[in-house]
């Protein structure tokens, strides 16, 4: 069958080989075939291993394997479903996605999961760069060249792609289920937030030295829309303490089915603040926050109906406020929007104490939060 492979073009290329678009002219389809050079390989046993695991774990959440063996110029391949919609790290290309569909590509991975796990199988290499995009829009798990079977304790050797290592990983100890689960929540962590949430730390080993330690990613630090539900769950996915994360793929899904998101907001930046933008409540929501004189910030809500003009939401909207109070004010009404489908805003506040100031904001843009951190 190698023979019967066109390659038509380059998909991808990674540390080991190549993933190229190919026409099988045997059943006349388009495959995706993972190209690996002999001399990538340092056992060829361990190598289709992959492709075995992959078809002993059939599921519709996991890319589907169609063949292996050796092109006639020596090198090994894996013949897959092709799916052309690409990663899911295609699809957020570093920005911040839609809550409701980083969740949905999330739980589609933990269903893939829970299977592999079924079968004394760890992945240890869970990242959207991993997750494929189905024809349906579902998530399907992918690139299992660092899964392997588990010994008779549940655990293996320790393995991961280093911005998603677990912190139990990082120094050297046993990978297990819990390490699938770290991982996955990171995944969702950045989906949620985009990469620019992620600080650039510079060096290996200084990124080795925060994820150990449990302050990378910052478990604090999320859009101000991301309701407290979902960072709860986030959170408890990316425990320091494996102990303390769920203990499996299905919990882990569990509770993020309990978690309800009824508004997806857009955030954009202006030239002068921060402008958010949302369906909640059957009207059109927008909320800007926006730099004004001496340092100080105005956050405004505003909503409308279809085909009408804009109207202010008093309650929402305030006036003068240092950078913090009109962050946790924004944070409010976008939070509270998010997972109860309804506006909401701060603690009452006398007249006498807001004081109105200019609406005009410096001409000085925010500065950005963060570099987006590239990929291995």
């Amino acid at each position: 069958m190698a023979a019967g492979f066109i390659l038509k073009r380059r998909l991808g290329a990674g540390q080991f080989g190549e993933v190229w678009l190919a026409f099988d002219s045997a059943l006349a389809i388009d495959r995706a075939v993972k190209l690996v050079p002999p001399s990538k390989v340092q056992s060829e046993e361990r190598f289709f291993e992959e492709a075995q695991v992959l078809k002993s774990v059939t599921h519709d959440n996991i890319v589907c394997v169609e063949d292996a063996g050796r092109m006639e110029d020596g090198r090994l391949y894996i013949a897959m479903e092709y799916l052309p919609k690409g990663s899911v790290e295609d699809e957020a290309r570093g920005a911040p996605m839609a809550m409701t569909r980083a969740m949905r590509l999330t739980c589609d991975a933990l269903r893939a999961l829970e299977r592999v796990h079924e079968l004394g199988v760890l992945h240890r290499d869970i990242k959207a760069a991993n997750i494929l995009v189905g024809n349906c829009l579902e998530g399907k798990l992918s690139d299992f060249g660092l899964a392997t079977r588990t010994e008779a304790e549940g655990v293996a050797s320790p393995q991961g792609y280093l911005y998603q290592a677990a912190p139990e990983i990082v120094r050297g100890d046993a990978a297990s289920q819990q390490t699938d689960v770290y991982a996955a929540g990171v995944t969702l962590y950045r989906l949620v937030n985009g990469d620019d949430h992620l600080p650039s730390l510079g060096t290996a080993a200084a990124y080795a030295s925060a994820i150990s330690d449990g302050e990378f990613p910052d478990r604090k630090r999320y859009r101000l829309y991301v309701p407290r539900s979902l960072k709860l769950v986030i959170n408890k996915a990316m425990h320091p303490d494996p102990t303390r994360r769920y203990l499996s793929a299905k919990a882990f899904r569990n509770a993020l089915g309990q978690v309800r998101i009824k508004c997806d907001w857009h955030e954009e930046p202006t030239a002068t603040g921060t402008r958010w933008i949302g369906a909640c409540e059957g009207l059109t929501l927008m909320v800007e926050m926006t730099l004004a004189l001496q340092g100080r910030v105005n956050v405004s809500t505003s909503k409308r109906r279809q085909g009408r003009t804009w109207r202010n939401v008093s309650e929402g909207s305030r006036n003068g406020m240092r950078m913090a109070e009109g962050r946790r004010f924004a944070a409010r009404i976008l939070s509270k929007c998010a997972s109860e489908g309804r506006l909401a805003s701060g603690p009452a506040q006398s007249p006498g104490r807001v004081r109105q100031r200019s609406a005009q904001a410096s001409p000085r843009p925010s500065r950005p939060e963060g570099r987006r951190m590239s990929h291995s």
